[in-house]
């Protein structure tokens, strides 16, 4: 379908407008909202693949990054009314002591909800301490030691 990659090249050019329209676009027609998180992660992969090359630089990302947040929102909210994915796994997630930048944890947090896992959002400026009680707490269990 058109939208997928007209959404994926609209957030790859930071075109903010564009997105959204697209994204209404798209749930409008019933595209399901893992279907649209794919094509937003295809986009910020654009995204990240211009910084890389230089093409892109910090406030590009920040932009990027602002972007998609509002669009899981919005896409969120839309089809808060279709049937819950069961949640079983956990991640335990936060930003690290004396860092309160939340924008990448805010994308993955938004990411991981959308594919069913359970977020434990421990927010910014968390200590080793804290994470270590939280894993202690909710024991959230690592795909690779499966």
């Amino acid at each position: 379908m058109k939208y997928f990659a007209e959404l994926e090249n609209a957030i790859n050019k930071n075109d903010i407008q564009t997105s959204k329209e697209i994204a209404n676009a798209m749930l409008e027609s019933g595209i399901s909202y893992k279907e649209i998180l794919d094509s937003i992660v295809a986009g910020l992969n654009g995204v990240g693949n211009k910084y890389k090359n230089g093409e892109y630089f910090i406030a590009d990302l920040i932009v990027a990054g602002m972007n998609v947040q509002e669009l899981l929102s919005m896409v969120k909210l839309k089809t808060y009314h279709q049937p819950e994915v069961k949640k079983s796994e956990k991640v335990v997630i936060g930003t690290i002591f004396e860092d309160i930048h939340d924008i990448g944890k805010d994308l993955v947090v938004n990411a991981l909800s959308a594919y069913g896992y359970n977020i434990i959002d421990l927010g910014v400026d968390v200590s080793v301490e804290r994470f270590m009680d939280a894993i202690r707490e909710y024991k959230p269990r690592c795909p690779i030691t499966k």
